[in-house]
């Protein structure tokens, strides 16, 4: 007999309407997480993350369901300490602050006012700014090349996490 907290039934529901692809994925990157979790533990100057890269493109952004999984360790600094996980920039959206290439931490903490975040729209990833003023929320790029995105009353809508800054002297593990 396991007893289950709320959370966790509510996890276990959601894990069985997946279908086996998605199962197993979610499987890989919980037992990355805990390995992760256990060698954190002994080791104050480094972090283990797992760093997500997007592979594939839908109309205006990546696909949410074909993201690449990497783990890396970075030095503890302010930015890795509060970090939950690492994207990997891949368009010049966020130009001229970050880069393609660029990895950059984010917590799970939603963003807020003209902060930078990792959000899902409609099943389709960003990295852009959010903005919301008088009932209208928008997803704003900081390079002039790209449109703002509005988020419409019908369309699916996630913040993903807050972009906290560049990860720097990373290696991959």
């Amino acid at each position: 007999l396991l007893m289950l907290s709320e959370r966790e039934g509510e996890l276990f529901d959601l894990f069985r309407q997946l279908d086996e692809h998605n199962k197993q994925t979610i499987e890989w990157i919980t037992r990355a997480l805990a390995r992760q979790s256990s060698k954190q533990k002994n080791s104050l100057l480094e972090r283990r993350l797992l760093c997500y890269t997007p592979v594939a493109w839908g109309e205006r952004g990546f696909y949410m369901d074909s993201l690449s999984f990497r783990t890396l360790s970075a030095p503890v600094c302010t930015i890795t300490r509060e970090a939950d996980y690492v994207i990997t920039v891949v368009d010049t959206a966020l130009e001229p602050a970050y880069s393609p290439g660029t990895l950059l931490a984010v917590t799970h903490k939603a963003a807020e006012q003209n902060q930078l975040g990792v959000f899902s729209l409609n099943q389709e990833g960003f990295l852009r700014k959010f903005c919301c003023r008088r009932g209208t929320c928008k997803l704003m790029s900081l390079n002039t090349e790209f449109k703002t995105l509005t988020v419409g009353a019908h369309d699916e809508f996630l913040c993903l996490g807050t972009i906290l800054g560049a990860v720097r002297n990373y290696r991959w593990e």
